[in-house]
């Protein structure tokens, strides 16, 4: 009963939790195989060298994109939140600060020559920071990091009280960095439409400053986010189906689960067999199996103890097609 007990406290947080938020969101690209924006806003990018899909923080195949500080990078149809307009972008990402350079770009758009049209989010290898640069003028923060160890990172210009480049908030994964290790001087951020979002690279041919390390799930949103919005994409806790491809479609199902969980309806316009994961919160895989069947029923007994995991399906490119989060009851 205790168990039965926690099982459901457990699921009524999981669904009374936040998504990560969708108001405001003007460009996602989950870089799961292609640079598609999954915003309703069709800000699709176009790849550029050879950007390499790879494993993300969990060991998804084909599921974040590596850089090599060459000359790989995307460029997007159009830009980012204009003017002096509050404006987040957050991102996941593996980075390697001991790369040959100074400081290397991860997202740029705007304008060029004046104060204050660049908007562009990097880091730095001089003080191992996270910076913003609006042309000749920059702030950033130092970061804690390991090269290869995967952090959610978030830029948030809240425009209320002043389009300043001083008010900007930085976070590593649900913390703030509270000090500078450059501190940035007294200008407005009015950000052109001159060149579109970049990513990997600063938009200017004269200094590109490739970016070398892997990136996952870039969000953009045209607003300030709030704190627990920042939790909510760093540790998301919606029990809703997550489709990432249009052509798949999966029911997954008793939720909670007790003793078996089954997998149905499997639908796609080509793929010959797929795989099914089940992982863990922290991305450990506890459970992998290959099927050809339309449905399958996987056993969950003695391999899971009371608690909450995803199960994620892969196709026969091991790409990562459906996700959902599920609570798992001991008898």
């Amino acid at each position: 009963m205790k168990k039965l007990i926690f099982a459901i406290c457990c699921f009524l947080c999981l669904i009374c939790n936040a998504q990560p938020p969708s108001s405001g969101l003007v460009a996602f690209y989950q870089l799961d195989g292609d640079g598609l924006d999954q915003s309703n806003s069709a800000n699709d990018m176009t790849p550029f060298g050879s950007p390499t899909y790879t494993e993300d923080r969990f060991g998804n195949k084909n599921s974040a994109c590596y850089f090599d500080g060459n000359d790989d990078y995307f460029v997007a149809n159009s830009v980012g939140p204009l003017g002096g307009t509050s404006r987040t972008i957050s991102f996941w990402a593996s980075i390697d600060l001991e790369f040959n350079n100074d400081g290397f770009a991860v997202i740029s758009y705007g304008g060029e020559n004046t104060s204050g049209y660049r908007f562009e989010i990097g880091f730095n290898k001089s003080c191992k920071s996270l910076y913003t640069d609006v042309i000749n003028e920059f702030g950033a923060k130092p970061i804690n990091y390991h090269n290869g160890s995967w952090h959610l990172y978030t830029v948030i210009f809240d425009a209320s009280s002043s389009n300043n480049l001083t008010n900007i908030t930085y976070y590593q994964d649900t913390s703030i960095i509270s000090s500078f290790c450059m501190t940035p001087g007294s200008i407005s951020i009015n950000t052109q439409n001159d060149y579109p979002l970049h990513l990997g690279r600063l938009f200017l041919a004269s200094n590109p400053r490739f970016f070398k390390g892997k990136l996952d799930e870039v969000r953009i949103y045209n607003r300030a986010l709030t704190a627990s919005e920042v939790q909510s994409i760093y540790s998301p806790t919606s029990v809703s189906s997550e489709p990432l491809l249009h052509n798949h479609s999966f029911k997954i199902y008793p939720n909670p689960s007790r003793n078996s969980l089954y997998i149905s309806d499997f639908r796609t316009s080509g793929d010959n067999h797929y795989s099914v994961k089940i992982v863990s919160l922290t991305g450990k895989v506890l459970i992998e199996l290959e099927s050809t069947q339309s449905n399958i029923e996987l056993s969950l007994s003695d391999q899971l103890s009371t608690g909450l995991y995803y199960a994620i399906i892969q196709n026969e490119n091991s790409l990562e097609v459906y996700k959902q989060r599920f609570m798992f009851i001991e008898d």
